[in-house]
């Protein structure tokens, strides 16, 4: 029997993942790491402050590099340019680059949010416009959004706050 309990958070020390601990089946610990349980050697995992990390880290590599690897740090801004969020996507459809920044701006002011930031600044460029009008749009579906200011020359959007 070890000294886990169920839901306890633990990193795989060979592999430096963070999940939660579901249980052990013939001294290997089951461990939930986003989607996924992974069974590895008890001795393999060690317990971790829960103030260390605010959630799991995800399974896509392009998201392990979302907000300055929100998992240790969170960054004041969030450049949406695609060369700097995923260069990776840059040759693709405009629709599919314009949803897949949207969606991690989403995914950024959640966690802004959750973690009672102030103010925050999101760079979207200057363009068409089309990622601006997008960006403000979704701001709107947060109440916690206290005021927008347009910066860098109409190039960013500074956000405050109010919980």
């Amino acid at each position: 029997m070890s000294d886990y309990w169920i839901g306890d958070t633990v990193k795989i020390i060979s592999s430096g993942k963070i999940g939660k601990f579901e249980g052990e089946i013939n001294e290997n610990a089951k461990v939930k790491t986003g989607n996924k349980i992974l069974l590895v050697p008890l001795k393999d995992i060690e317990i971790v402050e829960e103030d260390e990390f605010d959630h799991f880290p995800p399974d896509d590599p392009v998201e392990k590099k979302l907000l300055d690897n929100k998992f240790k740090s969170f960054s004041d801004i969030l450049d949406l340019h695609i060369d700097k969020l995923n260069p990776k996507i840059k040759n693709e459809p405009p629709q599919l680059i314009i949803n897949h920044q949207i969606r991690i701006a989403k995914e950024y002011i959640t966690e802004a949010i959750k973690r009672k930031r102030l103010s925050v600044t999101i760079i979207h460029g200057k363009g068409t416009g089309a990622l601006k009008m997008e960006i403000h749009h979704l701001l709107k579906s947060f109440p916690q959004v206290y005021f927008t200011k347009n910066v860098n020359e109409e190039g960013a959007v500074e956000i405050l706050f109010s919980y």
